[in-house]
Protein backbone atom coordinates (compact mmCIF):
# COMPACT_ATOMS: atom_id res chain seq x y z
CA UNK A 1 0.00 0.00 0.00
CA UNK A 2 1.24 3.50 -0.80
CA UNK A 3 0.52 6.91 0.71
CA UNK A 4 -1.27 9.79 -0.95
CA UNK A 5 1.29 11.66 -3.05
CA UNK A 6 1.12 15.00 -1.24
CA UNK A 7 3.87 17.61 -1.18
CA UNK A 8 5.17 15.93 2.01
CA UNK A 9 5.40 12.62 0.12
CA UNK A 10 7.67 14.14 -2.54
CA UNK A 11 9.79 16.02 0.03
CA UNK A 12 10.36 12.83 2.05
CA UNK A 13 11.03 10.90 -1.17
CA UNK A 14 13.74 13.36 -2.19
CA UNK A 15 15.23 13.41 1.33
CA UNK A 16 15.32 9.59 1.61
CA UNK A 17 17.07 9.42 -1.72
CA UNK A 18 19.58 12.01 -0.57
CA UNK A 19 20.18 10.07 2.62
CA UNK A 20 20.62 6.90 0.58
CA UNK A 21 23.17 8.66 -1.60
CA UNK A 22 25.30 10.00 1.24
CA UNK A 23 25.00 6.76 3.23
CA UNK A 24 26.10 4.70 0.22
CA UNK A 25 29.02 7.10 -0.36
CA UNK A 26 29.96 6.83 3.31
CA UNK A 27 29.84 3.03 3.07
CA UNK A 28 31.73 3.01 -0.24
CA UNK A 29 34.54 5.18 1.14
CA UNK A 30 35.12 2.96 4.17
CA UNK A 31 38.16 0.71 4.66
CA UNK A 32 37.72 -2.79 3.17
CA UNK A 33 36.88 -4.69 6.42
CA UNK A 34 34.47 -1.93 7.48
CA UNK A 35 33.06 -1.77 3.95
CA UNK A 36 32.25 -5.49 3.95
CA UNK A 37 30.61 -5.26 7.38
CA UNK A 38 28.54 -2.22 6.33
CA UNK A 39 27.42 -3.91 3.11
CA UNK A 40 26.23 -6.95 5.09
CA UNK A 41 24.46 -4.73 7.65
CA UNK A 42 22.84 -2.76 4.81
CA UNK A 43 21.64 -5.96 3.12
CA UNK A 44 20.14 -7.25 6.38
CA UNK A 45 18.49 -3.86 7.02
CA UNK A 46 17.03 -3.91 3.49
CA UNK A 47 15.45 -7.33 4.08
CA UNK A 48 14.21 -6.19 7.51
CA UNK A 49 12.61 -3.13 5.90
CA UNK A 50 11.04 -4.79 2.86
CA UNK A 51 9.42 -7.80 4.54
CA UNK A 52 7.09 -5.74 6.80
CA UNK A 53 6.17 -3.50 3.86
CA UNK A 54 5.08 -6.50 1.76
CA UNK A 55 3.19 -7.99 4.70
CA UNK A 56 1.34 -4.75 5.49
CA UNK A 57 -2.31 -4.74 4.44
CA UNK A 58 -2.47 -0.93 4.63
CA UNK A 59 -0.16 2.04 4.44
CA UNK A 60 1.85 2.57 7.66
CA UNK A 61 4.15 5.62 7.42
CA UNK A 62 7.17 4.30 9.39
CA UNK A 63 7.09 0.90 7.61
CA UNK A 64 6.71 2.42 4.13
CA UNK A 65 9.40 5.07 4.58
CA UNK A 66 11.90 2.69 6.21
CA UNK A 67 11.56 0.47 3.14
CA UNK A 68 11.99 3.46 0.82
CA UNK A 69 15.06 4.66 2.74
CA UNK A 70 16.77 1.27 2.60
CA UNK A 71 15.94 0.84 -1.09
CA UNK A 72 17.47 4.26 -1.75
CA UNK A 73 20.71 3.30 0.00
CA UNK A 74 21.08 0.08 -1.95
CA UNK A 75 19.91 1.66 -5.20
CA UNK A 76 22.35 4.55 -5.03
CA UNK A 77 25.19 2.16 -4.27
CA UNK A 78 24.50 0.80 -7.76
CA UNK A 79 23.79 4.09 -9.57
CA UNK A 80 26.56 6.50 -8.56
CA UNK A 81 28.38 6.00 -11.84
CA UNK A 82 25.90 7.91 -14.04
CA UNK A 83 27.21 11.39 -13.16
CA UNK A 84 30.76 10.27 -13.83
CA UNK A 85 29.78 8.69 -17.15
CA UNK A 86 28.15 11.95 -18.37
CA UNK A 87 31.03 14.12 -17.14
CA UNK A 88 28.87 16.78 -15.44
CA UNK A 89 29.32 18.54 -12.09
CA UNK A 90 27.28 17.82 -8.98
CA UNK A 91 25.53 21.18 -9.25
CA UNK A 92 24.75 20.65 -12.95
CA UNK A 93 23.35 17.23 -12.15
CA UNK A 94 21.16 18.62 -9.35
CA UNK A 95 19.81 21.48 -11.47
CA UNK A 96 19.13 19.13 -14.39
CA UNK A 97 17.00 16.85 -12.23
CA UNK A 98 15.12 19.80 -10.65
CA UNK A 99 14.24 20.89 -14.18
CA UNK A 100 13.35 17.35 -15.24
CA UNK A 101 11.03 16.87 -12.25
CA UNK A 102 9.32 20.20 -12.92
CA UNK A 103 8.77 19.26 -16.55
CA UNK A 104 7.36 15.83 -15.60
CA UNK A 105 4.89 17.29 -13.09
CA UNK A 106 3.85 20.09 -15.49
CA UNK A 107 3.24 17.76 -18.41
CA UNK A 108 1.50 15.18 -16.22
CA UNK A 109 -0.92 17.71 -14.74
CA UNK A 110 -1.52 19.50 -18.05
CA UNK A 111 -2.37 16.25 -19.85
CA UNK A 112 -4.20 14.34 -17.08
CA UNK A 113 -5.59 17.08 -14.81
CA UNK A 114 -4.35 15.21 -11.72
CA UNK A 115 -1.17 14.03 -10.06
CA UNK A 116 -2.95 11.44 -7.91
CA UNK A 117 -1.25 8.07 -7.72
CA UNK A 118 -4.67 6.55 -7.05
CA UNK A 119 -5.91 7.35 -10.53
CA UNK A 120 -3.11 5.65 -12.44
CA UNK A 121 -5.08 3.37 -14.71
CA UNK A 122 -3.81 4.37 -18.13
CA UNK A 123 -0.45 3.94 -19.83
CA UNK A 124 0.30 7.72 -19.95
CA UNK A 125 -0.39 8.13 -16.22
CA UNK A 126 1.82 5.16 -15.45
CA UNK A 127 4.62 6.65 -17.57
CA UNK A 128 4.28 10.03 -15.82
CA UNK A 129 4.30 8.40 -12.36
CA UNK A 130 7.45 6.37 -12.99
CA UNK A 131 9.13 9.34 -14.66
CA UNK A 132 8.49 11.36 -11.49
CA UNK A 133 9.83 8.55 -9.30
CA UNK A 134 13.01 8.30 -11.36
CA UNK A 135 13.49 12.08 -11.38
CA UNK A 136 13.04 12.36 -7.60
CA UNK A 137 15.41 9.46 -7.02
CA UNK A 138 18.06 11.10 -9.21
CA UNK A 139 17.41 14.59 -7.75
CA UNK A 140 17.71 13.34 -4.14
CA UNK A 141 21.02 11.62 -4.98
CA UNK A 142 22.41 14.62 -6.88
CA UNK A 143 21.59 17.26 -4.28
CA UNK A 144 22.98 15.13 -1.44
CA UNK A 145 26.23 14.55 -3.34
CA UNK A 146 26.46 18.28 -4.06
CA UNK A 147 26.01 19.07 -0.36
CA UNK A 148 28.43 16.39 0.85
CA UNK A 149 31.43 16.30 -1.51
CA UNK A 150 34.52 18.45 -1.10
CA UNK A 151 34.62 21.95 -2.56
CA UNK A 152 37.50 21.07 -4.87
CA UNK A 153 35.21 18.42 -6.42
CA UNK A 154 32.40 20.94 -6.96
CA UNK A 155 30.38 20.35 -3.78
CA UNK A 156 29.64 22.30 -0.61
CA UNK A 157 32.01 20.16 1.46
CA UNK A 158 29.63 19.25 4.32
CA UNK A 159 30.70 15.58 4.40
CA UNK A 160 28.73 12.38 3.83
CA UNK A 161 28.34 11.53 7.52
CA UNK A 162 26.93 14.94 8.59
CA UNK A 163 24.64 15.20 5.53
CA UNK A 164 23.31 11.67 6.18
CA UNK A 165 22.65 12.54 9.82
CA UNK A 166 20.88 15.84 9.10
CA UNK A 167 18.72 14.37 6.32
CA UNK A 168 17.84 11.37 8.52
CA UNK A 169 16.69 13.66 11.33
CA UNK A 170 14.54 15.67 8.88
CA UNK A 171 13.04 12.43 7.48
CA UNK A 172 12.25 11.12 10.97
CA UNK A 173 10.61 14.42 11.89
CA UNK A 174 8.46 14.47 8.73
CA UNK A 175 7.46 10.80 9.05
CA UNK A 176 6.59 11.41 12.70
CA UNK A 177 4.49 14.40 11.67
CA UNK A 178 2.69 12.33 9.01
CA UNK A 179 2.07 9.53 11.50
CA UNK A 180 0.70 11.99 14.05
CA UNK A 181 -1.47 14.02 11.65
CA UNK A 182 -2.49 11.31 9.17
CA UNK A 183 -2.19 13.86 6.35
CA UNK A 184 -0.81 11.22 3.99
CA UNK A 185 -3.78 8.87 4.33
CA UNK A 186 -6.33 8.63 1.56
CA UNK A 187 -9.73 9.87 2.78
CA UNK A 188 -11.69 8.18 0.02
CA UNK A 189 -10.93 6.45 -3.22
CA UNK A 190 -13.27 7.97 -5.77
CA UNK A 191 -11.31 6.69 -8.73
CA UNK A 192 -12.31 4.73 -11.76
CA UNK A 193 -11.86 0.96 -11.64
CA UNK A 194 -8.47 -0.22 -12.76
CA UNK A 195 -8.28 -0.91 -16.45
CA UNK A 196 -5.77 -2.98 -18.35
CA UNK A 197 -2.70 -0.92 -19.12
Amino acid sequence: MVPEATAAFWVIKILTTGTGETASDFIGNSAIPVLLALVVVTAVALVAAVIPQFKADRYVAPVYWFAIAMISVVGTMLSDGSRIALGITFLESTLSFVLALGVVFSLWYRREGTLSIHSIHTRPREIFYWSAVVATFALGASFADWMAVERDRGGLGRGTGPVTLVLSVVILALVGWLTWTGRDLVESLDVEPAQAL
